[in-house]
């Protein structure tokens, strides 16, 4: 049986401390590797799931529009980290870092892809043609480390070994959005008081008999003017009833810890993790900024139908109060009026009755005196 931590050849080229060890350190690796898993599969579905507006059209609503006005997205700076250090290339069966083989190193006895890193630079592992032989791991054939040929060895070698880019995350996911909302209607109720002032002219005919001590009598008529001015209060009440549209901008920022600890990735992230997260962060950002948009576009587009409904309330009640304190103000300056005035003329009338009656008894006694007169005869 052939042992797995001695393969072939590789006692003679081994640099020192360079053990292939394989094999006890396997389960580890897949263990950690498929805890890593869950993480990323968590992003992409939360991803997909998400209710954003990114790359599709907002929530049916003919009345609603928007539009981002402004966006700027969680920044990434790369990094590239590698497991072990020059001159030595990462083996992921043994779970630790092994210095590279010089020419002639037996490499074949590594799985395949690992092969390609094992030789030193300038070396790449060459298959023994014509063997038939094979080693423990799948596909693990007799091959050592070779001069690259005039073309060049078959690939670069990843110096270091085993080296990823990661991305930190920086700043913050932020989306201005402006909203409108159209044909917001609204009603209203509103209560007027108002006092308006009457000015009336009134001209009233009276007539009076006046009789004397001597039984005289007379009767005359006479005008009675009179200008009066009167105030009175009404109250109205009227409804009204407005449509506004409301327009509102909203600014969110959602900073990339929090976006990181929604998606469960902390810390540095691979390529494929950072974009997920940086388009996670644009799809929150402007997610709530358009629900905070078009909340302050309806609350701003109620305020105006509001105050449109008011306004016509108002003017409805305020000319319904004005003119009823305008006819009661009539009404009581006419009634003053039509009483002082028939004063007047009663007044006027009974002095020109008065007047007329004693007239009329003192042509009466001249009359009287004139036909009684006696006549004197002399006396011889």
């Amino acid at each position: 049986a052939l042992e797995e931590s001695s393969p072939p050849r590789a006692a003679r080229h081994r640099p020192q401390g360079a053990t292939p060890t394989m094999g006890r350190n396997v389960v580890g690796s897949l263990v950690a590797v498929l805890a890593v898993l869950p993480q990323t599969s968590a992003l992409s579905i939360a991803t997909r799931r998400g209710q954003s507006l990114l790359g599709r059209t907002p929530p049916e609503d003919p009345a609603v529009s928007y539009e981002v006005v402004a966006k700027t997205s969680i920044g990434t700076t790369e990094s590239k980290s590698c497991k072990c250090g020059s001159g030595s290339f990462w083996n992921p069966h043994a779970g630790k870092c092994m210095l590279r083989g010089g020419r002639g190193y037996e490499c074949g006895f590594f799985p395949p892809s690992v092969q390609a890193d094992v030789c030193k630079e300038g070396l790449f592992c060459e298959s023994l043609a014509g063997s038939e032989k094979k080693y423990f791991h799948p596909g693990a054939a007799p091959a050592s480390c070779q001069p690259c040929p005039a073309a060049g060895c078959p690939r670069s070698i990843e110096e270091g070994g085993a080296c990823s880019e990661d991305f930190g995350l920086s700043g913050q996911a932020c989306s201005t959005v402006r909203a409108t909302v159209r044909d917001i209607g609204a009603k209203a109720n509103v209560s007027v008081t108002h006092t308006a002032q009457a000015t009336v002219v009134t001209n009233v005919i009276a007539n009076a008999t006046h009789t004397t001590p001597e039984g005289v009598s007379a009767t005359a008529s006479a005008v009675g003017q009179h200008q009066a001015t009167a105030s009175a209060t009404a109250q109205a009440t009227a409804e009204g009833s407005g449509v506004a549209s409301g327009v509102a901008e909203k600014q969110v920022c959602i900073p990339a810890a929090d976006v990181q600890a929604q998606t469960g990735l902390t810390g540095a992230a691979d390529k494929a993790a950072a974009e997920q997260i940086v388009a996670k962060g644009d799809e929150a950002a402007l997610d709530a900024a358009y629900k905070e948009a078009v909340q302050a576009a309806k609350e701003a587009g109620l305020m105006s139908a509001q105050q449109a409904a008011q306004d016509i309330a108002n003017k409805d009640a305020m000319e319904a109060a004005m003119q009823a304190a305008t006819t009661a103000a009539q009404a009581k300056a006419q009634e003053e009026a039509t009483t002082k005035a028939r004063e007047k003329a009663n007044i006027a009338a009974q002095k020109a009755a008065e007047e007329a009656a004693k007239a009329k008894a003192a042509a009466l006694t001249t009359t009287t005196v004139a036909t009684t007169t006696p006549t004197t005869t002399p006396t011889t």
